[in-house]
């Protein structure tokens, strides 16, 4: 006898991590940035505006033998202007920001400082950063204080994002909240965490796990295909179908098989487990050696004689029907009863369609952000190439999806310690000799999206097997920098170093003018 396997096998999705909210007492009023002609664009547009940068001021982190330092100047800049986007309150809108981060905002999802409902026209204000240049011209800080300790920020990217009417802020309803399914260049899907900055007392509070979720061209082909092939069809049997009947002998003349049937992905299969299929004559080019493979799917269907059943066999396109009557091996078994069996089939059949379609919708969901997220990084023209073509080529996109309660700064940041290895006394003079007036110091260790934050420290430590860089801003606004190739000048044994910088000065920097550094 004959055993034909069914096992569907779809890799279940994975879900997303619970999102946790932090309400905040009041989020701070932002001086607006001014908009210019008024260019913004609903939907997919975004605009490109000229604006004043975030110049907030922040207490940085100190180090241990650091000078306590506030107010540090944030160098000149217009880099990363936030983009305005303006949406109707009243409709659901799907934004695409130029990294290819979507952001959905659901309907009636505002309210003014009152609680009542926004009406009309809202104006978002969007910005991203991920790099250093970017981290560093952003005035944002990067530091990270629990249980009194501090840390400094890893970054797989982090986002600003408000709501303005009328040159008013409006706010997020309780009930509501925006999805935010950010760009990532780091692939690493358990490293980092969730974070919001709350700007009243500048600290950041973490919100939770993050994880990246990872979309592609064959991932979202494979999705398509298993809607398309997957069949859960329902069947009425005739109505003059009713009633008991006996199962036919065992014929050992003839072809048999039963179905091994998962019954956690076929439930409804499941009422026809253990029983025997004999194979009708009338299957003239029956292949026995078909019952060899495994097949992604069978799909019964009632004939009009009592006991008799038409099996199909799916595997990919391939369709294989067979001919078959349920039989006994004697005459003795109890009769079945073909109202009951079919009431089951039926019941179970819905039971997994219901499951089906609560998978499908999650599906749906990862769909959607992948068609609007792949296919804006195919818009080259609205893109830096390379990028473009990084994607294109590895065909696929990293994401990490934020549920937002609140208008606000969000990050995905690993808190890490300063580096350790050699300890130095630290002494900052430019590349003549002359001494520099210091504002801010930067480490930047290779690998590492991550700008250590060492205020104007007099003694520091750094990792002495990797290659570092440090990065300056000096009281006058210049810029300044001791290379990697000027680190592995120092000595194993060097307890004092005088760091002598490059140093540049300009109105205006840059991310590219702290990018091509490292």
């Amino acid at each position: 006898m004959d055993k034909y396997k069914v096992k569907y096998n779809r890799e279940g999705l994975s879900e997303k991590d619970l999102e946790k909210g932090k309400d905040f007492d009041k989020v701070r009023y932002r001086a607006r940035t001014m908009k210019s002609n008024g260019l913004s664009k609903t939907l997919v547009g975004f605009s490109v505006v000229a604006s004043l940068a975030f110049l907030g001021l922040y207490l940085l982190k100190n180090n241990a033998g650091s000078e306590n330092v506030e107010n540090v100047r944030v160098l000149p800049n217009d880099a990363n202007q936030p983009v305005f986007y303006t949406v109707e309150s009243g409709r659901d809108t799907s934004l695409v920001y130029k990294t290819g981060t979507v952001i959905h905002i659901p309907a009636a999802a505002f309210r003014d400082k009152m609680g009542k409902p926004v009406k009309g026209k809202v104006e978002l204000h969007y910005r991203e950063f991920h790099d250093p240049g970017e981290l560093l011209l952003s005035g944002i800080p990067m530091t990270y204080d629990s249980a009194g300790n501090k840390y400094d920020f890893e970054s797989a990217g982090m986002f600003e994002l408000y709501g303005f009417q009328n040159d008013q802020p409006v706010f997020i309803q309780n009930d509501k909240k925006i999805e935010v399914a950010m760009v990532s260049a780091d692939h690493n899907a358990t490293k980092f965490n969730k974070y919001i900055y709350n700007t009243a007392d500048k600290k950041w509070s973490c919100l939770g796990k993050d994880k990246a979720d990872v979309l592609n061209v064959k991932q979202y082909e494979g999705h398509k295909q298993e809607k398309e092939s997957r069949h859960y069809e329902s069947h009425d049997r005739p109505s003059q179908i009713k009633g008991l009947f006996k199962p036919a002998k065992f014929d050992p003349e003839r072809y048999h098989f039963t179905i091994e049937v998962d019954q956690n992905d076929f439930p409804e299969l499941a009422v026809y487990d253990k029983i025997v299929f004999e194979v009708l004559p009338e299957n003239k080019n029956y292949d026995p050696n078909t019952a060899n493979l495994v097949w992604d799917n069978a799909i019964l269907e009632r004939t009009s004689t009592l006991g008799k059943y038409k099996v199909t066999f799916v595997r990919g396109d391939k369709r294989y029907l067979v001919m078959a009557s349920v039989v006994v091996s004697s005459m003795d078994k109890p009769e079945i009863n073909a109202d009951k069996m079919d009431q089951a089939y039926k019941q179970k059949q819905k039971e997994k369609t219901e499951r089906e379609e609560a998978s499908d919708q999650k599906i749906q969901a990862e769909v959607k952000t992948f068609e609007r997220i792949a296919g804006y990084y195919r818009m080259k023209e609205e893109l830096d190439m390379k990028r473009a073509q990084a994607v294109e080529k590895s065909e696929e996109v990293v994401y990490r999806t934020f549920q937002v309660s609140q208008f606000a700064i969000y990050n995905s940041d690993c808190a890490s310690t300063l580096p350790l290895g050699q300890l130095v006394h630290a002494e900052f003079r430019a590349r003549t000799g002359e001494p520099i007036s210091v504002a801010a110091v930067y480490l930047v260790e290779n690998g590492k999206n991550a700008l250590y934050s060492l205020g104007i420290p007099k003694t520091f430590s750094f990792n002495p097997n990797s290659d570092n860089l440090l990065i300056v801003i000096t009281k006058d606004n210049s810029l300044a920098w001791f290379s990697k190739e000027d680190f592995k000048s120092i000595a194993r044994g060097d307890k004092s170093v005088i760091f002598k910088l490059n140093t540049k000065r300009q109105l205006k920097y840059t991310p590219e003018d702290i990018n091509k550094l490292i």
